[in-house]
C-alpha cells in the first residue's frame, strides 16, 4: 500500500558516504571503489533465498538465506547494515559489517566490523577494523599472498586452518 508514509522512493536511512570512507578508497589498476551510493539496495522487507552475485556496491537491510559472493576481478563494496541478516558465507573484497553474519567472511582487501556487527563465522581478512561492541564467535584468520588465491577460487579454507605446519625440525 502507497501512502503518505510509504518509504517507496527513499533510501535508508543510515547509508555509507562511501566518497569519505577513506578505508575503501582504491586507486588501483583494478578501478575505484568509492562511489556516492551503492548499486543495489535491499530494503529491510527483502528477503532473499539464494546465492547472490554482485559487483560494483551493495548495501543490506533485509536478509539472505544464501551465499553473497562477488567477482573478484571488480572492485567492490559490501554493506551489512543493523537491521540486515546474512545465513551464508560473504566474499568480497571490501566489507563494512554492522548487522549479524551466520556463516563465514572473506575480505581480500578491508573489512570494517562495526559496534553493531555480530558474526557466527570464521572471518579471513588482509585488513580489519573492529569497533568496541563488534563480536565474533569464530576464528580471526589473516590472509596472506598465498591464501587469497585459493579462497577466491573455492576452495576449501577448511585445509588452510586444519593443516599443520611441517617444519624441516619435526622431519629430522
Amino acid at each position: 500500500m502507497i501512502g503518505p508514509r510509504s518509504n517507496r522512493g527513499k533510501c535508508p536511512r543510515k547509508l555509507i558516504n562511501w566518497r569519505q570512507s577513506k578505508m575503501f578508497r582504491s586507486n588501483s589498476k583494478k578501478g575505484q571503489v568509492s562511489k556516492d551510493t551503492p548499486d543495489t539496495v535491499i530494503s529491510r522487507s527483502t528477503v532473499i533465498k539464494g546465492e547472490l552475485g554482485f559487483s560494483g556496491g551493495l548495501h543490506v537491510d533485509g536478509h539472505i538465506y544464501g551465499d553473497v559472493k562477488v567477482d573478484p576481478q571488480e572492485p567492490s563494496l559490501f554493506v551489512l547494515s543493523e537491521a540486515g541478516l546474512v545465513r551464508g558465507t560473504v566474499v568480497a573484497p571490501n566489507q563494512i559489517i554492522n548487522g549479524t553474519i551466520e556463516g563465514d567472511i572473506r575480505a581480500e582487501e578491508s573489512l570494517a566490523l562495526e559496534a553493531s556487527a555480530r558474526i557466527n563465522g570464521n572471518v579471513y581478512y588482509r585488513m580489519l577494523k573492529m569497533d568496541m561492541g563488534a563480536t565474533v564467535n569464530g576464528q580471526l584468520i589473516r590472509l596472506d599472498d598465498q591464501s587469497t588465491p585459493a579462497l577466491l577460487e573455492g576452495k576449501a579454507v577448511k585445509n588452510l586452518v586444519d593443516q599443520p605446519e611441517v617444519t624441516e625440525a619435526a622431519n629430522s
